[in-house]
Order: C-alpha cells, then structure tokens, then sequence
C-alpha cells in the first residue's frame, strides 16, 4: 500500500489533499496543529488516516514523525509539505523582523525539518517523491516585473523554500528521491487572493493525477499545477 505524509491538513488544500489519497486507498500521516478539524476522515478511515498532532515550527516533530511513521510502515512513498501561514503585512512600516522569522519558521525551516525527518523513509521507496507547495508569488521575476502587490513576509519566505527545493534537488540528484516546488492553483481558501477560482478539491484531484502519472515535468521546473505550465523562479 502506497504511503504519504502530508502537513497542514486541518483545512483549506491540505484537508482536501487529505480527503483524496485516503478515497485513492493510501496511508496517510496527517500532520496538523489541531487534528480534531479532521476527526471525520480519521473515523471514516480509521485504518488508513494516521494523525501526526503536531507543530512544523517545533523541534519534537521529529522525533513524533519517526515513531508513528515506525509504528505503521518502513518506507514512505510521498511527502507533501503543504502546511504555510500568510499574515497580511502590507507595506514595510506595518511588516516587524518578527514577522519575517515566523513566516520562515513555517515555510523554510519547519518544511526543512520534517524533510530531514522523512529522508530515511523516503529513500526505501522505489519512486519516493518531496512536493513543497509554493506560490507564485514566491516568484523572484514575477515579484521584480511588478506583477503581484507587495507581502514581504510571505514573498520572501516562499522564495527561499523554492530556494530549498532547487538545493535539496541538487543534493539528491544522485538518489531516487525526487523533489517539486507546485503553485497549486489560486485556491478559494481562507486566505484567497482576489483572482481566485479554484476550489481545493478540484486541485487536490488534479494533483493526484499529476502525481501519479508519468508526464511530470522535470524537478528543474517551479509547476503550476492548474494550468499545467511551468513559472519563473
């Protein structure tokens, strides 16, 4: 039986990436702050939905990931590190260091650490595959040509996670793993932009059959998902 783990899954793309691979029949670790917002799932399959209460941003999630992950399987198939955080501080008088640090905490280190954590899974699998969930607006050329309004904290923090994707992906050019940065769509979230036209649902189906076909574009490529294109870095 194919394994995942996939983080923040409380809501928003997470729970409907969640909701996906378990109606797919796959082991889900589902990583969250508050598992109760998916307690449903967890009963409904209650042999295949693994919840991993936990913090991205806190060091004892790792020694957590590796004990239930041992607990249930020895390998991982995919990791899918979707948990984010996107304060709206528009404007550098209203953005603080602060700001800046726990928008890292989340996007670049937590997603570093549970990466790290899963390494020794991933690479017992025969394809194993990293999906970071970017955004566009991570984008350092599309940030430049003026296109997006500006939320420092966010921006910059999704730009060194496609910082840490292109790294990881040189570091492991030499093992199977694979690792992707997708912008999944804009999704009608709680934190949608003003473009939004995508339900999460909708995404998370077309990201499972992206993800489990054979037509992924190359790792050197930052994928949106939706229109099936690649964007600038």
């Amino acid at each position: 039986m194919k394994s995942v783990l996939i983080t923040g899954t409380s809501k928003g793309f997470g729970y409907a990436l969640l909701e996906e691979f378990l109606n797919e029949g796959w082991i889900v670790f589902a990583l969250a702050r508050n598992v109760s917002l998916f307690s449903k799932l967890s009963e409904q399959y209650k042999n295949t939905c693994v919840s991993i209460e936990a913090d991205v941003t806190n060091e004892n999630v790792s020694k957590l990931i590796d004990e239930i992950i041992k607990s249930r399987t020895d390998h991982l198939d995919l990791l899918i590190n979707n948990a984010g955080n996107a304060e709206l501080c528009f404007g550098i008088d209203n953005v603080t260091p602060m700001d800046l640090e726990n928008h890292f905490k989340v996007h670049v280190s937590g997603v570093f650490r549970v990466i790290k954590t899963c390494l020794p899974f991933l690479i017992k699998s025969i394809e194993p595959i990293i999906v970071n969930v970017s955004s566009r607006k991570g984008s350092i050329n599309k940030i430049n040509s003026g296109a997006y309004r500006i939320l420092l904290p966010y921006q910059i923090a999704k730009a060194a996670q496609n910082m840490l994707t292109v790294g990881l992906n040189q570091e492991l050019k030499d093992t199977n793993i694979k690792v992707y940065a997708i912008q999944p769509g804009n999704l009608k979230t709680d934190v949608a932009p003003i473009d939004a036209d995508t339900e999460p649902h909708v995404a998370a189906e077309t990201f499972y059959q992206w993800i489990t076909s054979e037509n992924k574009l190359s790792t050197q490529n930052f994928y949106d998902l939706m229109n099936n294109t690649s964007l600038d870095w």
